[in-house]
């Protein structure tokens, strides 16, 4: 049983990884993203952010309308788990 301590959200289909090349490919960004694009990392390993907040909201937008999220043991959240691909079972709203 999930228990509201033990579980964790993670990203059911597509993965985290897919919507960010997703949302590359649509700005053409295949070859990489743009110098100052981008922040620099806060943590110095990979936490970064955009720099213009309008990218940082269409990126939002995108994620919103194309992830499926599931709550999962969160021994496993750290691990690759097997994507679901089907339609959302409720409708998310966004709420700020």
């Amino acid at each position: 049983m999930i228990t509201f301590k033990s579980g964790k959200l993670c990203h059911a289909y597509p993965s985290f990884g897919e919507l960010v090349a997703e949302f590359k490919r649509l700005h053409g960004w295949d070859a990489g993203v743009p110098d100052g694009l981008l922040s620099p990392s806060a943590d110095r390993q990979i936490s970064t952010e955009f720099v213009d907040k309008s990218h940082s909201e269409q990126f939002r937008a995108s994620h919103h309308n194309r992830a499926t999220m599931r709550v999962v043991e969160s021994t496993l959240a750290s691990r690759a788990v097997e994507p679901i691909r089907r339609e959302r079972p409720i409708q998310l709203t966004h709420h700020l």
